[in-house]
């Protein structure tokens, strides 16, 4: 074999096993990609947060005290704004029994607002002074009195015999004192009618008059002087209105409910009134028959309940809170206000019991309060062990305050 041959066998056998040992080698591995985040040692549930153990000594310090959660059902409520508002025929417009000059009682007139009683005198008025008997229609006025004198009889006879008959249905119980009060107030009007068209007969035949010839005008019932149409030194006719009296001392308040949801709520009921905010004091109110309402533009009926105003604490137009119960009822988990504590983001919780002087913390659901208990829709089951005292202290014991 030639020199040249052995040469290119060996470069062949060569370039062989190159490309032998270049299919045999191994694959280089894929990259790994490391996870963004992960977790070290075990998930702690809320169901199994920390649990705070005392000593007999800190549970005395810390004045720890423990109550069972209480369940039962509660009749269902909602709020509504109210508004306070005038009862019908509360306000009586008293007006002039006879024609004549408008005198003050006192050198002080009343004037609105101020407080009045049934049968207090606020103004007098003078009689006109008539002709005397030898002028031409002598006969004539004489004549034109002594009828206005029977028809202030015949108005007297009709006053008594309403306010006897009101007092028999009130005695019976099926009248009302407010029927009652206005045949007295008929009374009192048709009493000084006939007083000052007698002395019109007097004065008409030239006889001397009986003590004043001045007409006390009375109010004639208890309440507020709203208004008052004139003044004293003017000049008033027969039949013109003279002021107005309010009786406050008894308030409406008219609740406006969308007409959809009228159906659901307990309106016969009586009704919780408190302050526009929601707080403080509570008065009960009661519903009223009121001529019914509604306002078209909001959708809205309006429910009418009484309110006891005798201090006037009470203003027309005042806006009141007044919660009204639903027809449906609520299981609830009540307990005390003071074992219910927030988290920063208004979560509400309590602690836990759990005997041996040991507490966990656990979240409910808080639905409301009141005077003093906190119902809870969900967190706790009843007979439930919480700290009723001494909440706020394990609270800033979990969190690094220490007591």
């Amino acid at each position: 074999m030639k020199i040249d041959d052995v040469v290119v066998a060996g470069c062949v056998l060569a370039a062989t096993l190159f490309c032998t040992a270049c299919t045999n080698s191994p694959k280089p591995e894929a990259a790994k990609t490391e996870a963004p985040a992960k977790l070290t040692g075990d998930a702690v549930k809320e169901s199994e947060l920390t649990t705070i153990t005392l000593t007999p000594e800190a549970e005395d310090r810390l004045g720890i005290r423990v109550e069972e959660a209480q369940g039962g059902s509660i009749a269902q409520t909602r709020k509504f704004a109210g508004e306070i508002t005038r009862p019908v025929g509360s306000n009586i417009v008293v007006s002039s029994p006879i024609a004549g000059t408008l005198q003050s009682i006192s050198t002080q007139a009343p004037s609105p607002g101020s407080f009045v009683k049934r049968g207090q005198p606020l103004f007098l008025i003078t009689p006109f002074i008539p002709l005397t008997r030898d002028m031409a229609l002598s006969r004539d006025l004489v004549a034109t009195a002594e009828g206005e004198v029977a028809q202030a009889r015949v108005r007297l006879e009709n006053a008594q015999q309403r306010k006897a008959r009101a007092d028999r249905m009130v005695a019976d119980q099926v009248g009302t004192a407010r029927a009652q009060e206005e045949a007295q107030q008929e009374i009192t009007l048709a009493t000084s009618a006939l007083r000052a068209a007698e002395n019109r007969v007097k004065q008409s035949q030239g006889e001397t008059l009986e003590g004043t010839t001045n007409v006390p005008v009375l109010a004639c019932q208890d309440g507020v002087l709203r208004q008052i149409f004139v003044s004293p030194g003017q000049t008033v006719s027969a039949g013109l209105q003279l002021f107005e009296i309010e009786d406050i001392r008894t308030v409406w308040i008219r609740v406006p409910v969308y007409a959809g949801e009228v159906q659901t709520l307990v309106s016969s009921g009586s009704v919780s009134v408190q302050a526009i905010n929601g707080t403080g004091k509570t008065w009960p109110a009661q519903p009223v028959d009121a001529p019914p309402s509604a306002d078209s533009t909001s959708s809205t009926v309006h429910l009418y309940y009484q309110l006891p105003n005798e201090d006037l604490r009470f203003k027309p137009g005042e806006k009141l809170m007044v919660t009204i119960r639903a027809g449906s009822t609520q299981n609830w988990i009540q307990v005390p206000w003071s074992a219910i504590v927030f988290d920063t983001i208004g979560g509400s919780w309590v602690f836990e019991s759990l005997g041996e002087r040991r507490y966990a913390r656990r979240r409910v659901d808080l639905d409301h309060s009141d005077s003093g208990k906190a119902y809870l829709r969900a967190g706790i089951s009843a007979g439930t062990k919480v700290v009723a005292e001494g909440a706020a202290e394990l609270w800033g014991f979990e969190f690094g305050v220490r007591k």
